[in-house]
């Protein structure tokens, strides 16, 4: 099993289970109340002057939504509705821009004992919450990500009540109105999640997660062909005896898609996963291991091309027994770890979250890093040379 940072991160694994981070989950103990703590789940960027992260902070009783915005020169928090209220949580887990004025934002937040889907939107002046449709037969549904081809195409998705069980839910965006669109679940699971989506286009998208029997995690990809989402296979890396889940999803082409994740070997120990979309099937690309990792995870992916695309994660080093960070690019022919700057002293573990390939000489990454018992935000960027701290 992954170190105790690592399986409170963006992914769990406990047993088959896999859920996905939140202080509803994991709550900040009595010491940690005093601090506020701050964790950052993705980043998108519009252009060299504006870039956005959330995720959420803790205000000492419930978690509140948190937004971040890059202005060409500094990070600054920009003021995000809280349906949830001072008491109640309300967590933004992925972020995607169009445009300067039009950037949309999902999560989910609790109000009557029950979870609900979150969506708020960027018009350029401020941050509102936009109705979305009730996704499952009881309350008890989450966003995880979102991707936005343009003004009038979105797509947002995660996972929701089935009664009994759990399935997976996606959203879209016409330009008018989220609506629910149906999505199919694998024969046999016991409860489906969606963690990841991306689209190039109203006929091409891409949804990626997991389902689970009572035993073991599979990956799970579906494909929108213009007319409806179907399952596609997709490998079980570590086999379908061991627990196998895809977090992200970055599309370049109908024939150049990549998905990212995490498996587990015999050991219980766990190892990254790649897998690459050549427009007939998916099959496994080596992904680099970093030296001295015991445990790593993959947790974000961006692509630029077919031949330039940047993951982020994090990895347990054994000899240092820290949790650090995680980033590989991939060049067009292999993916190459990159030395990647760790949270500063005295931070005890960090991992990245997110990751927005700008340009091959722009790209952010965020997640946090712990110091004591505090949780801290962490963003930097990638100038075409290295990577550098932002916050």
């Amino acid at each position: 099993m992954a170190s105790t940072r690592l399986a409170n991160r963006l992914i769990i694994f406990a047993g088959a289970a896999c859920l996905v981070a939140s202080a509803a989950i994991v709550a900040p103990s009595t010491a940690e109340a005093a601090t506020t703590n701050r964790l950052l789940f993705d980043v998108a960027a519009v252009s060299a002057k504006s870039a956005w992260a959330v995720g959420f902070r803790f205000n000492g009783s419930a978690n509140q939504t948190l937004i971040e915005h890059w202005n060409g020169k500094a990070w600054k928090q920009v003021k995000s509705p809280n349906p949830g209220g001072a008491s109640g949580n309300s967590e933004l887990l992925g972020v995607a821009s169009i445009s300067a004025r039009n950037v949309w934002a999902v999560g989910t937040y609790s109000a009557g004992g029950a979870q609900h889907t979150l969506v708020v939107h960027w018009n350029g002046k401020a941050w509102r919450q936009v109705h979305t449709p009730a996704a499952g037969c009881a309350p008890g549904d989450q966003l995880t990500a979102v991707t936005a081809t343009s003004a009038t195409s979105a797509w947002a998705v995660g996972f929701g009540s089935t009664c009994p069980g759990q399935g997976t839910v996606i959203l879209r965006w016409n330009g008018k109105a989220w609506k629910r669109v149906a999505s199919p679940n694998p024969a046999g699971a016991d409860s489906t999640e969606l963690l990841g989506v991306a689209a190039t286009s109203g006929r091409n998208a891409w949804a990626v997660g997991e389902s689970s029997t009572a035993s073991t995690q599979h990956t799970l990809t579906e494909h929108w062909n213009g007319k409806s989402w179907r399952i596609v296979p997709s490998p079980n890396v570590t086999g379908k005896t061991r627990n196998n889940l895809l977090t992200s999803v970055a599309a370049s082409s109908r024939t150049s898609t990549w998905a990212v994740g995490t498996s587990t070997k015999p050991s219980n120990a766990t190892v990254t996963v790649i897998l690459r979309w050549n427009g007939k099937a998916w099959t496994r690309v080596p992904s680099p291991r970093p030296r001295n990792a015991q445990n790593a995870e993959l947790t974000d992916i961006s692509a630029l091309s077919a031949t330039s695309a940047w993951v982020v994660g994090s990895y347990r080093d054994q000899v240092k027994a820290m949790d650090l960070n995680l980033t590989a690019r991939w060049n067009g022919r292999s993916w190459r770890i990159v030395k990647n700057q760790s949270a500063p002293p005295p931070a005890h573990d960090g991992g990245l979250t997110g990751v927005a390939a700008l340009s091959r000489t722009s790209v952010w990454a965020v997640g946090d890093y712990s110091s004591g018992s505090a949780e801290h935000m962490f963003i930097e960027h990638w100038n075409g040379k290295s990577w550098r701290r932002q916050v």
